[in-house]
């Protein structure tokens, strides 16, 4: 008997210029490939959850709701230039999946805060907002009821190169100081199969 898989990093074509499929294209999909759950976790999005869900109940695929969160270690102090910070590469990738009912409020929460201070069609994530810094919303430290995955992927524009081990080693004690187990989950390596094998072992015991 095959052993069970679940795929958990996943985007959809509510992943703007990034995913391609319907979500319950996907979902069908995992099921025809005999995937035991699928993780729907689009660029900084909860927006195709529904219409995966609906497709997940009819066929009876376990559906773990989720987003993918691309953010800069902190927000700009004032009198900083916020457009300079936002067009910065990403200080990390998170995939954040849903474990509770009070983990989905968070998520859609800090979805909902990254969206309102950026422009339309952008959302702006700070490794801050995970510290409690948000003003009025404290039970966004450490993201209760959700598990969150370090995500190491090339640098853009090279389908190789993955970031040095000290800033990655930088960003999973980061995370591991404010997302402690079990909201903290291991590392996920991205990119061309077998450039990482070594960083992304070194990763999941950093941050397992």
């Amino acid at each position: 008997m095959p052993t069970p898989y679940a795929e958990l990093h996943c985007r959809s074509n509510f992943s703007f210029l990034t995913g391609a499929s319907h979500p319950q294209e996907l979902v069908a999909r995992a099921l025809a490939l005999g995937y035991s759950a699928l993780a729907l976790t689009d660029e900084g999005s909860l927006g195709g959850v529904v219409r995966a869900h609906e497709e997940a109940k009819q066929c009876g695929l376990h559906l773990v709701v989720g987003a993918r969160m691309s953010l800069q270690a902190a927000a700009p102090s004032k009198g900083g230039a916020v457009a300079e910070e936002a067009d910065a590469p990403p200080w990390a990738r998170l995939v954040v999946l849903v474990q509770e009912r009070r983990g989905y409020g968070n998520l859609a929460q800090w979805i909902t805060v990254a969206r309102r201070r950026a422009p339309k069609g952008q959302y702006w994530a700070y490794g801050s907002d995970l510290e409690g810094k948000v003003p009025h919303l404290p039970q966004l430290a450490g993201l209760p009821g959700c598990l969150a995955l370090l995500v190491v992927e090339p640098h853009p524009g090279d389908t190789v190169a993955l970031p040095s081990f000290e800033a990655v080693f930088a960003r999973a004690m980061w995370l591991k100081t404010w997302l402690k187990p079990p909201t903290l989950g291991r590392a996920v390596a991205a990119g061309r199969p077998g450039a990482h094998r070594g960083l992304g072992g070194a990763l999941r015991v950093l941050a397992g």
